[in-house]
């Protein structure tokens, strides 16, 4: 069949659907099904559309055919009679009954097989069609009766399948349930200890901060210590050297003692030689002795308090060096301390850091086992429903009546 279309000299063709034959397709399927074949991969193009308002269709095109035809054998029959073709009349009538017989015989199988898939289409799978007419509808119905036969076979055990999947699947959604809410308990206490461990942490940040502010004040002490103790180094050793002076002074004072008292006894020989007249010399001889003995004697005095000065001095300069070596320990390790603390508080910060992201993990964690176990109790209720329908396709009554 070809379309003109207006104002135009081209042609377009136009392609007629080719003819489906339903009937043989329907009939290998369920020949398929019928062989045994455990897993059937039938056509869903092969299957036919069992809609209600199919066997409406072909009841209105069979009536059409019967109460048309009719008419027109009617009116031709009319027109023979006006011509007094009383044989050709008959013969119209005739053909008119058989027509009529022979559509009606051919119509009932169709339409008791459509009547049989509706009711399967609405669920009573008791539902037959005695098989009538010839040839292919015959077989179609034969079929069909097998099919269903096969079907109520089939579906007891489906039912059990589905029944017993579905207490598997409630089994293992509970199981699953009961998982996530441990998993989700677990996860709830890890990120309180997590939570706890982020509050350690920032005290230990606090105590390590404390830690290396009081070093700082601490190091600042032993300078200034340090000083201190420099001052009294240089004090000690000042005086140190101020005995030592002092112990020149008093030699240079024995040695006058010494020589005083030489003189002394020169000038007492000397005024014993001179009898009376030396006698007064002799006397100032003896009384510049005496000083020279008591200034030598001072001065000895005076030489071992310098000594214990001089050994007091030199113990407080080792003990003031001690001292410094103490505090230049104690500044180092305090420099030391200092060291630790500034890379302990970076690696304190990046615990804090880890906690917070281990925490968001966990919640993380914890929102997913919710919706699993969200997931797991929808497919509970799925299985549930399985069973359910199991249950009504069991009520249903699939066997034959």
């Amino acid at each position: 069949m070809e379309l003109k279309k207006p104002g135009s000299q081209s042609v377009v063709p136009l392609k007629a659907a080719p003819p489906r034959n339903v009937t043989g397709r329907v009939a290998k399927n369920i020949r398929l099904l019928q062989t045994g074949d455990p897993e059937p991969k039938p056509d869903r193009r092969d299957l036919p559309d069992l809609r209600p308002w199919d066997s409406f269709f072909v009841w209105m095109l069979l009536s059409s055919l019967v109460v048309v035809l009719p008419f027109v054998v009617l009116a031709t029959a009319f027109n023979l009679a006006q011509r007094g073709l009383w044989l050709e009349i008959a013969a119209a009538l005739g053909l008119i009954a058989t027509l009529s017989v022979s559509t009606w015989l051919a119509a009932r199988p169709v339409l008791a097989l459509s009547r049989a898939a509706a009711s399967v289409g609405s669920g009573d799978m008791s539902a037959r069609t005695v098989p009538g007419g010839g040839g292919e509808t015959r077989r179609l119905a034969l079929t069909f009766n097998a099919l269903l036969d096969r079907l109520v076979m089939e579906i007891p055990r489906l039912r059990g399948e589905a029944s017993a999947s579905a207490g598997r699947l409630s089994v293992s959604a509970e199981r699953l349930t009961a998982s996530t809410a441990e998993q989700s308990q677990a996860a709830a206490q890890t990120s309180a200890e997590l939570e706890s461990l982020a509050t350690s942490s920032a005290s230990i940040a606090e105590s390590v901060a404390a830690v290396v502010d009081q070093a700082g004040e601490l190091r600042a002490n032993i300078q200034r210590a340090q000083t201190d103790l420099q001052g009294s180094t240089d004090r000690t050793l000042a005086n140190a050297r101020r005995v030592n002076e002092i112990q020149g002074v008093l030699e240079l004072l024995n040695d006058i003692a010494d020589q005083t008292a030489l003189l002394a006894l020169n000038a007492a020989i000397e005024a014993a030689r001179a009898g009376d007249t030396g006698r007064g010399f002799a006397v100032v001889a003896d009384e510049v002795r005496r000083l020279a003995e008591r200034s030598k004697a001072a001065a000895a005095r005076i030489a071992k308090l310098t000594e214990g000065a001089q050994a007091t001095s030199s113990e407080a300069v080792l003990a003031i060096e001690r001292r410094g070596q103490q505090l230049d320990r104690w500044m180092s390790l305090t420099q030391q301390m200092s060291e630790v603390s500034g890379k302990v508080a970076p690696a304190v910060q990046k615990q804090q850091a880890a906690a917070a992201s281990v925490k968001l993990a966990i919640e993380l964690i914890a929102d997913r086992s919710r919706a699993v176990a969200a997931a797991a109790q929808e497919a509970a209720s799925t299985a549930v429903a399985q069973a359910e329908l199991a249950a009504k396709i069991d009520a249903r009554g699939l066997e034959r009546d």
